[in-house]
Formats: structure tokens, C-alpha cells, sequence
């Protein structure tokens, strides 16, 4: 980890819970070439303009800005915003622009950027509303990456109850995961949380908005640019044989 990085990091230890300072330091302590990799093999360079919906802590964007002319960077959290802008000031990077947005309320203007890189963060909203927004942000031939939790994603967390910390229960956000998914099946507004998917459900979805499907595999595991570049995927395609974690790569027709 960067010196400057590791310093601004430990300066949120005590203003963050024990659940957010850990995901802080685990996904800077991610050795960098692991995110560029994995955009390169998406094909996510030189675009002029690359929305990172959803950012986070600001690991994506950070990479993106390595690889792109220019990144809008949103997040609902207000904190994680600060916190993602101070850390990208600590490397002097001065091409990503930090703004706090929902994912279904992007404050962009129709047809205005190139890209949209969402990772890891759809399923917090009601996934319809976040792919109609993106196609309204996209320009025309515009790209999409996203990635979905299955059946199997939420087996792995009741199951192996990943990450577990005082303020962070694993087996809390299945059972808000199931009732978000069912919320949303009887056409009723979603609470806090997450919710799972089906592929093929997220497939029609898709076109049904008016995106192309370009490619769609477990975590990492997509390569449209036939790169031999190294990958780590973070979770896998598969838990106890239902479907894990799915990104997909789609293009607005």
C-alpha cells in the first residue's frame, strides 16, 4: 500500500465502524495491478468519460483514472465520498470527480458519458431502476459492467458467514436479501439491503431496457480483450452449486 494512502486511511480508524474501516483497509491493501487487470480485460480504457456508479472507497475509480481521460465517481454515502476524494489527493490524481448521487438519480445530463463501471453495488437498489438510469446517462454504443449476487452468494454467507464483526452479521443480510428480492418479485418498494438474482431474470432485464448482452461469466472471469493478464477473482462463480456472483458486460444499442 501506498505510504500517503496507508496514512489518509488510518486517519478515518476511529471515525468509521469496525465493519467499514476493515473493508477500507482490504481493499486498499489489494494490490492495484488486481483492479487494473481486470478493467483492461473488460476493455474499460481510453474512454473520454467513465462514470464509477457506486464507487465506494474509491479503489475502481483510482484505476479507472489510470486508464481513462476523465471518471465521475458517485456513492450514496456522503463519508465514503470524502474519504475516496482524500485518498485519490493523497496520490495527487486529477481526473476523478467525486459527487454523492444514488444510483437511480445520476447527476449527469441524457447521453453523456462513455462508460459505466458498477461494481459490487447494483443489488443495493432496485436493479430495473439503476440499468434504466444507465442507459439514460450512456451515450449510444456505450458500455455497462455490472455484477449480481445468486442463490449461492447467499448460501456462502449463512453458511461460512464471511467477514462477521461485531457490526456486520452476515446471516442478518440474507434474510434482508430474501425479503428485498420477494419486495420486489410483488412489484413493492425494497428496504435497506440487498437482493438476489437469476441470471437469466438479469439477461431479459436487459433487453428488455434496450442493452445488448455482450458477455456475462463468474466474478473476474470475463476477458474480451484476450489478455494474459493475472486475475484474482474475489468470489466465485459457484457456492454449494447454485449460482454465485455474475458480472456482466453489456452495450446500450
Amino acid at each position: 500500500m501506498n505510504m500517503n494512502v496507508e496514512e489518509t486511511i488510518n486517519k478515518y480508524k476511529d471515525k468509521l465502524g469496525q465493519n467499514d474501516f476493515g473493508f477500507l483497509n482490504r481493499v486498499y491493501q489489494t494490490n492495484s495491478k488486481v483492479y487494473l487487470n481486470r478493467l483492461k480485460n473488460i476493455g474499460f480504457e481510453n474512454y473520454n468519460s467513465v462514470l464509477d456508479a457506486g464507487c465506494g472507497y474509491g479503489q475502481w475509480s483510482i484505476s479507472l483514472s489510470k486508464l481513462n481521460s476523465h471518471v465521475l465517481a458517485t456513492d450514496i454515502s456522503s463519508s465514503r465520498v470524502i474519504i475516496a476524494d482524500d485518498i485519490a489527493k493523497s496520490q495527487n490524481i486529477k481526473n476523478i470527480d467525486y459527487k454523492q448521487s444514488d444510483l437511480t438519480n445520476i447527476p449527469l445530463k441524457d447521453n453523456s458519458v462513455d462508460a459505466v463501471f458498477s461494481f459490487g453495488v447494483i443489488f443495493l437498489v432496485n436493479i430495473k431502476d439503476a440499468l434504466l438510469e444507465f442507459h439514460r446517462v450512456l451515450n449510444k454504443g456505450g458500455r455497462v459492467y455490472f455484477n449480481t449476487n445468486g442463490l449461492g452468494w447467499a448460501l456462502n454467507l449463512w453458511h461460512n458467514e464471511p467477514n462477521k464483526t461485531d457490526d456486520y452479521i452476515p446471516r442478518e443480510t440474507v434474510v434482508k436479501s430474501f425479503k428485498n428480492t420477494l419486495l420486489i418479485e410483488n412489484g413493492n418498494k425494497k428496504e435497506n439491503g440487498q437482493q438476489v438474482s437469476d441470471k437469466e431474470d438479469i439477461i431479459q432485464l436487459i433487453e428488455n431496457i434496450g442493452f445488448k448482452l455482450i458477455e456475462c461469466d463468474g466474478d473476474g472471469l470475463i476477458n474480451i480483450t484476450n489478455n494474459n493478464n493475472e486475475i484474482k477473482p474475489f468470489f466465485q462463480k459457484e457456492y454449494f452449486g447454485f449460482e454465485g456472483v455474475t458480472e456482466y458486460l453489456i452495450e446500450k444499442i
